[in-house]
């Protein structure tokens, strides 16, 4: 059988079980790269083809070009329930993903915004536009809730509480997200002036978030560029990576450093286990974090004399 005529199957059995356009659109994405390479190498077109050493070779080819391992094992991720899929509908006799082992990661730690470059890129755009009081209530969400950008884009209207946003997660898992009375009134602030945008060209929006037209904003970009223009502006330190995830790390730690319990912070992340929580934060390094347990430690040596 085709690769492709498995691939177009195992993507229908995906929507079955009612994954997100998001995840299926990433294995489409992640499957025909591997498959180009398989049929440009190998001239490999069929899946019962494939053996354990293709798929090897696929990864070494990866690691020559300078892929980061974790960008290697997260397209494993994506060949392994396919060929899962394959071996239960008895295209192939044999699971070859069974022998394939992730590569061992060795994660280096990043570092997040400091509280003065939140400060500042709160600060950033100015004015009553739609566009800077919608920058300034996106920036204020995901420092007060710590939410994925996909998620933030996917929220709609109805899912908006006076006290608390309904998410719609990895998986397709609801979660409720408290918010702050400080984010209600940025919130407040953008709502009048979304409404008047809608008045303005006679529609309507499902979507809490907008673009200029009226329209859902369809995909993370437009996001990720206003954060490194807001952190250009802001003067936020080169080290930082200026993105949409980095505020969730952000608000992780701060979440830990004002007394919030991991249990709940791992609720609020839409973790499964509070041990991914662990792990995440462990990842962490935070200036502010390292000075307090440098004041804190008492040291041995110095007491004795």
């Amino acid at each position: 059988m085709l690769l492709s005529e498995c691939l177009e199957e195992f993507l229908l059995e995906c929507r079955i079980r009612n994954y997100t356009d998001g995840t299926i659109g990433a294995y489409r994405i992640a499957l025909n790269a591997i498959f180009v390479y398989f049929d440009k190498t190998f001239e490999i077109d069929d899946i019962e083809k494939v053996k354990k050493n293709h798929i090897k070779s696929f990864i070494v080819w990866q690691l020559d070009k300078g892929i980061k391992v974790s960008t290697i094992n997260t397209k494993l991720k994506r060949l392994k329930p396919f060929f899962n899929y394959c071996f239960e509908e008895e295209y192939i006799k044999q699971n070859i993903m069974d022998e394939i082992h992730f590569l061992k990661n060795t994660k280096n730690k990043f570092t997040v915004f400091n509280d003065d470059e939140v400060r500042a890129m709160l600060k950033a755009w100015k004015g009553n536009s739609y566009t800077a009081t919608k920058n300034r209530t996106i920036l204020a969400m995901l420092v007060d809730t710590g939410i994925r950008t996909i998620e933030l884009l996917n929220l709609k209207i109805e899912n908006v509480d006076k006290y608390s946003l309904k998410v719609l997660g990895k998986g397709n898992k609801w979660r409720t997200v408290p918010i702050s009375p400080r984010l209600q009134k940025e919130m407040m602030k953008y709502e009048r002036v979304r409404k008047k945008v809608l008045e303005k060209k006679g529609k309507e929006c499902e979507y809490y978030f907008m673009n200029c037209h009226a329209q859902k904003i369809s995909n993370n970009s437009p996001v990720q560029k206003m954060i490194k223009l807001t952190a250009k502006k802001a003067n936020v330190r080169e080290i930082v990576r200026a993105s949409p995830h980095t505020f969730r790390h952000y608000y992780a730690i701060k979440s830990l450093e004002l007394g919030t319990p991991i249990y709940q912070l791992s609720k609020n992340l839409g973790h499964s286990s509070i041990k991914t929580t662990e792990i995440y934060l462990s990842q962490i390094t935070n200036e502010q974090l390292e000075k307090e347990a440098t004041e804190k430690t008492k040291s041995p040596l110095s007491n004795l004399f």
